[in-house]
């Protein structure tokens, strides 16, 4: 069968295309506790001290990182419930969650990163939280505001009151419609940066962009005197932290390719190969 350049030549193309798309590749980080910067602040009640909390002022300074800490063990939460009117004091429980994850030994050049995303899995926040939420749903979705994190931070004492700064401007959003499954936040932006200056890697705030209601049983009835959401039930997302179930962990996804001169060395390699096909034709 008689083989023209041409063909010869469309056949190589097909081949770098081929080689270069096999190139391609997805780097994941997903780790465990003790290696892990994940944890969510949360704004507690200022209610009366038989609810425990600290006084009608200021909102508890707490830090959710230990994995024994109750209501909420091995996960992560995004709430935003407004101020509330409960007759003499403001009752929020906000919470937002900051994660991070250390690039250090990834090997990975900005210049090589098509993209970046970090998957937190859903878990059912509403059993989590002893129905003090709703889960959200297609019907009833939340959308999640992806903020790079400006300061250094520490899990073990970083609390609501002590929440690092962010950029003002969301690097990307999400929404959040079910549970029991991957939902995944954009940070191709702010990987190139990470990588090129550890020192500004303080990873990303994940907060809602306004409260979410739903019809149901109120959350907080026993301590609301003058309540603007009677019968509603807040919608809150909650996530497996580091501490949870190892499959389920938060994780980062990095998808790599090489630079243009990468890919200039591979066409130099089908070419000499194709010219050398050519010569032993003569």
């Amino acid at each position: 069968m008689k083989v023209t350049m041409r063909s010869q030549i469309m056949t190589s193309v097909i081949c770098l295309l081929i080689t270069a798309t096999s190139y391609a590749a997805v780097t994941t980080i997903q780790p465990n506790e003790a290696s892990s910067g994940d944890v969510f602040t949360y704004a507690f009640p200022e209610v009366n001290a038989g609810f425990g909390a600290p006084g009608p002022t200021t909102p508890d300074d707490l830090n959710w990182d230990d994995p024994n800490d109750f209501p909420v063990n091995n996960i992560i939460t995004i709430a935003d419930t407004t101020s509330r009117n409960t007759g003499d004091a403001t009752l929020q429980h906000d919470s937002h969650t900051l994660i991070k994850f250390d690039l250090s030994s990834s090997g990975i050049s900005s210049g090589d990163v098509t993209s970046a995303r970090i998957g937190l899995w859903a878990a059912d926040g509403n059993t989590a939280t002893g129905g003090v939420f709703a889960n959200p749903t297609v019907v009833n979705a939340l959308v999640v505001n992806v903020n790079a994190i400006t300061q250094a931070w520490d899990e073990t004492t970083v609390t609501w009151n002590t929440t690092p700064t962010v950029n003002g401007t969301a690097a990307s959003q999400t929404i959040i419609d079910g549970i029991s499954q991957w939902f995944w936040f954009d940070v191709s932006t702010l990987i190139g940066d990470w990588l090129d200056t550890p020192a500004n890697n303080n990873g990303v705030a994940l907060s809602l962009t306004g409260p979410f209601t739903v019809a149901g049983a109120e959350n907080f009835a026993p301590f609301d005197n003058a309540d603007p959401f009677d019968g509603e039930l807040f919608v809150a997302s909650a996530f497996v932290s580091s501490s949870g179930t190892e499959a389920f962990r938060p994780k980062i996804e990095i998808t790599t390719v090489p630079e243009p001169s990468t890919y200039a060395l591979i066409f130099g390699a089908v070419a000499i190969g194709l010219k050398f096909s050519l010569c032993r034709r003569k």
